[in-house]
């Protein structure tokens, strides 16, 4: 069973990017939904590094305030 962070949860800011399967574990959600956030342009499109997507603090910080705020609310 996944644990999903809420927006009130404290959660380490990461210093180096992220792949997306860790940004995905880290929120508790699947990969595919963190892409499918993208395409709906909610989290922003990551920077590619040799064809990977590579996600940020900013991406982290958008998925916490933005969506994990209206799904706990």
């Amino acid at each position: 069973m996944t644990t999903r962070l809420i927006a009130t949860d404290p959660a380490p800011e990461p210093a180096t990017p992220l792949t997306l399967r860790q940004l995905a574990n880290l929120v508790g959600y699947p990969p595919d939904t963190i892409k499918r956030w993208e395409r709906a342009g909610l989290i922003g499109t990551p920077a590619r590094q040799d064809g990977r997507r590579v996600y940020t603090a900013a991406h982290l910080a958008r998925i916490r305030t933005s969506i994990l705020n209206r799904r706990s609310a």
